[in-house]
């Protein structure tokens, strides 16, 4: 069994409390605050999967990116999921602020690599089916064309 370890990207006005809770927990070694990240690829090729814990997402880039990259998902039912975060298929979506559910499903991800390997295969699926930047442009084109 590999050890674990949680790399918390980004600020917010949450993070010394956060800081503080690993102190308390005794997990501090396990726990890095890396901060506002600029270049987040060495971090999606290093993840086993990508937690998104937000209470409240207009989209969710980060999740976008998950999949792209084909990374499982587990993120709170905000955003895109269910949209694009499709709960047992390429991720778990868990309501928001349910601890409980949080926690059963971050358990199932770090103990069962089958699960996260089918979330990834499932992943990757999703990523063949988004539509690619030059699809997007010429939709958007499309769209707006008549008003013009």
């Amino acid at each position: 069994h590999s050890a674990l370890f949680l790399l918390i990207a980004g600020d917010g006005p949450d993070r010394a409390v956060l800081e503080k809770e690993t102190d308390r927990l005794g997990v501090r070694d396990r726990v890095t605050f890396l901060g506002f990240v600029a270049d987040t690829e060495v971090l999606y090729a290093h993840a086993d999967f990508i937690v998104i814990p937000s209470r409240q997402e207009s989209w969710s880039r980060v999740a976008v990116e998950a999949i792209a990259r084909g990374k499982p998902v587990l993120m709170t039912d905000v955003g895109c999921a269910g949209e694009i975060i499709i709960h047992e298929q390429n991720g778990i979506v868990v309501p928001v602020i349910d601890r409980a559910a949080m926690y059963d499903a971050l358990t199932r991800l770090v103990e069962h690599p089958e699960v996260r390997e089918r979330f990834a295969k499932g992943a990757k699926d999703t990523a063949r089916q988004l539509p690619t930047l030059d699809d997007a442009v010429k939709n958007y084109v499309s769209l707006w064309s008549p008003a013009l």
